[in-house]
């Protein structure tokens, strides 16, 4: 193909533009930073990153705590811990109770220093030594390791009236490794007292008339299987009651009653008098139960207690005696001399009263 002139002009053409054409300008490099400005940079990423790693840890830490919290993990927990009792429902008063424990520690770790107690009503005795008061049992297991399971039995001479319902507070207390918190598991034993060796009976009047005399029966009772012995009924007279008689001498304000058979029963009357303001109470309280020796008065183990209430109250009917019209009751008269001595009486009651006798005395040397 022939090559055409105007080709040729072209391509050379080209070529000498592209010899002779302007060299372009280098792109400028971009200027040095300052030194301080990149290490105040790295510092500023690295403040950053150390933020968003703390942060982190902190949700990580939250969410750890909030599991194990919930869902126990190797937390200690008293609701993993249980405390199973065993023993009778019921037992005659001055019976020895039987009670057994057993412990067990369901937590995923070991609890330290755990010490069991448990506290018994008022007059519960050692059953290996019944003059010896036994409020409460006390024992330190030591440590208890996960899964681990502890049994115990505790013997008491309890003692109550008759039907009575009593509750055994149980509880077992510990810490766990690396605190020093303490914790409480409780528990409590239920127990109904059948009946009492030893009971005593109160017949006594709600009310009387201050200086009036009335009678209190007591009627000292043996439920026993076995004769009992140094048998005691406790009497302390309240302030304001005078005795006049009773039908067996009173010995340290207690009545001593030596030896009851099984079924047996002793009567006491007590005879006297209150002195005190009208509408007022006076309260009488009755012990029985049994003395360390023969003879002694003092009550080592309390079977039963019972007490009667007597309130003083308006007579029926009311009298005022006047000696020369002095009421007072320290009236002075002269020596010879005539006297006049009144009595006047009244009824108090909102009915009528029949059949009423009053009875004036005079006695005494200076009297003619």
């Amino acid at each position: 193909m022939p090559i055409h002139p105007d080709d040729d002009i072209s391509a050379l053409e080209r070529a000498r533009e592209r010899l002779y054409a302007p060299t372009q300008a280098a792109a400028p490099r971009p200027a040095l930073e300052d030194p301080g400005k990149q290490h105040s940079h790295k510092h500023v990423r690295l403040a950053g990153l150390f933020f968003v790693g703390a942060l982190a840890f902190f949700i990580v830490a939250v969410g750890i705590s909030a599991y194990l919290l919930y869902s126990g993990g190797n937390s200690v927990s008293v609701n993993n811990i249980s405390i199973a009792l065993q023993g009778p429902a019921t037992i005659a008063g001055g019976d020895t109770l039987p009670l057994s424990l057993t412990i067990t520690n369901s937590n995923p770790v070991a609890i330290n220093n755990a010490t069991l107690e448990i506290d018994f009503p008022a007059g519960t005795r050692s059953a290996t030594d019944i003059t010896q008061d036994y409020p409460r049992y006390t024992e330190n297991l030591g440590t208890l390791a996960p899964g681990a399971t502890i049994t115990r039995s505790v013997q008491a001479v309890i003692f109550g009236s008759n039907a009575q319902s009593l509750i055994i507070p149980v509880s077992l207390a510990y810490s766990a490794g690396g605190s020093n918190a303490v914790f409480v598991k409780k528990t409590s034993y239920p127990l109904a007292i059948s009946t009492t060796p030893l009971s005593v009976a109160v017949a006594a009047p709600t009310e009387t008339v201050s200086g009036q005399r009335f009678t209190i029966t007591l009627t000292a009772r043996s439920s026993a299987t076995v004769p009992l012995d140094n048998v005691v009924v406790a009497a302390p007279l309240p302030f304001g009651f005078s005795v006049a008689s009773t039908s067996l001498p009173l010995v340290s304000s207690s009545f001593i009653l030596g030896t009851l058979a099984p079924g047996a029963s002793r009567t006491i009357t007590i005879t006297g008098s209150l002195t005190g303001q009208e509408s007022s109470a006076t309260a009488f309280t009755f012990t029985i139960g049994t003395a360390s020796t023969a003879g002694s008065a003092a009550l080592v183990i309390s079977y039963m207690q019972q007490q009667a209430s007597i309130a003083i109250a308006s007579p029926f009917i009311s009298t005022t005696l006047a000696v020369n019209g002095d009421t007072s009751g320290a009236a002075v008269i002269s020596p010879g001399a005539q006297q006049t001595v009144t009595l006047s009486y009244a009824n108090t009651l909102t009915t009528a009263v029949t059949n009423a006798s009053i009875q004036i005395s005079v006695s005494g040397s200076a009297v003619d």
